[in-house]
């Protein structure tokens, strides 16, 4: 897996979703431009895949457009499945659900 910090610039809710908890799958890029490209590739991954490699991978991963401060971290929540959330100055914040939907 490529290092470095990941910027996520989509989401995909599942149908009739709206939360945090509904989030099936990111799109994110690694926020570097590789020509002859005039912008990131743009790279996706499931809710399930996201969060492994955030809990045992230590990615840094941020919400495109939101203050650098605002990281992407997994919620584990008691007997469900975990799902991501954004998170500034350790408060959840909702701009990751702010993000444009494919």
């Amino acid at each position: 897996m490529s290092s470095g910090t990941k910027y996520v610039t989509r989401i995909r809710l599942a149908p009739d979703g709206y939360r945090h908890e509904h989030i099936e799958e990111i799109e994110y890029h690694h926020g570097v431009v590789i020509p002859p490209y005039d912008s990131p590739e743009l790279h996706y991954a499931s809710v399930s895949v996201a969060a492994l490699l955030l809990d045992e991978h230590d990615w840094d991963v941020r919400v495109s457009g939101a203050p650098e401060t605002v990281r992407l971290r997994t919620v584990h929540p008691y007997g469900r499945p975990p799902y991501l959330r954004g998170f500034a100055d350790d408060a959840p914040t909702n701009d990751l659900l702010d993000l444009p939907h494919y």
